[in-house]
């Protein structure tokens, strides 16, 4: 969720500079450097917004590796996610928000999630 939330302000800022200054055939400098300065401001590092990115690659690193199992409904594996048991810390529930992986509680034992099928698997 940061991390698209960051690539949609990123993107919010970009689409309303190119609103803007096409807007008028010369664009004045009032209206340029606020933009300006919006999009230099958002690409400075946030040291808060670094500890969720890193979370978030981390997360990426133990879970985008585990084998996933095939859907038996779909009987194929691209949508299937994998499932995370146990109560969440509150990165890896913004983590499963983003769609990464299902939370499934505490007391089953899915192995996946098919989000196609909208169905456990494993």
């Amino acid at each position: 969720m940061l991390l698209s939330l960051y690539i949609s302000r990123f993107v919010n800022i970009s689409v309303e500079a190119t609103e803007t200054l096409s807007a008028d055939k010369h664009p004045s400098i009032h209206l340029v450097i606020p933009l300006r300065q919006q999009l230099i401001k958002l690409s400075q590092p946030d040291p808060y917004n670094c500890d969720a990115i890193a979370k978030l690659k981390e997360f990426q690193n133990y879970y985008g590796v585990m084998p996933k199992p095939m859907c038996q409904k779909c009987g194929t594996n691209d949508n299937v996610i994998p499932s995370v048991r146990g109560k969440p810390s509150q990165e890896l529930a913004m983590y499963a928000e983003e769609g990464y992986v299902k939370l499934s509680g505490c007391t089953t034992t899915h192995t996946g999630w098919c989000k196609k099928c909208e169905q456990w698997t494993g």
